[in-house]
């Protein structure tokens, strides 16, 4: 995490830089974690960056056994839409993440702020 003061107007700044864990359930805690520090930092400029380990909708995982949980994309889209964060459309690749052999492709990588 990083914290600052934006030179243009003289207001505050966190950037958090996440690589969520594999597991499902230490995903969903660093969700909650996340959660309460966007809160703390609402007043503030706010942006997370980095790889999440989920997707949003089962459009952004496609291939070879390519479903997608249910609930952990539900989950993600919470934690989105409940921290008041916004994804920043990103440039280049719609797919983060290759599966190497190339069977399975994900778009994990995501830059959210808030909309201060």
């Amino acid at each position: 995490m990083v914290n600052g003061i934006w030179k243009e107007d003289g207001k505050r700044c966190t950037l958090i830089n996440v690589h969520a864990p594999n597991n499902i359930r230490q995903r969903w805690e660093l969700w909650d974690t996340l959660s309460a520090l966007a809160d703390q930092c609402k007043n503030e400029y706010f942006g997370i960056i980095g790889n999440f380990n989920s997707i949003k909708e089962p459009s952004e995982r496609v291939g070879k056994g390519a479903t997608g949980d249910k609930k952990d994309i539900s989950k993600f889209g919470e934690f989105i839409e409940e921290s008041q964060l916004s994804e920043m459309t990103l440039v280049g690749k719609r797919f983060t993440w290759y599966r190497p052999d190339g069977s399975c492709k994900s778009k994990l990588d995501r830059f959210l702020i808030n909309e201060e």
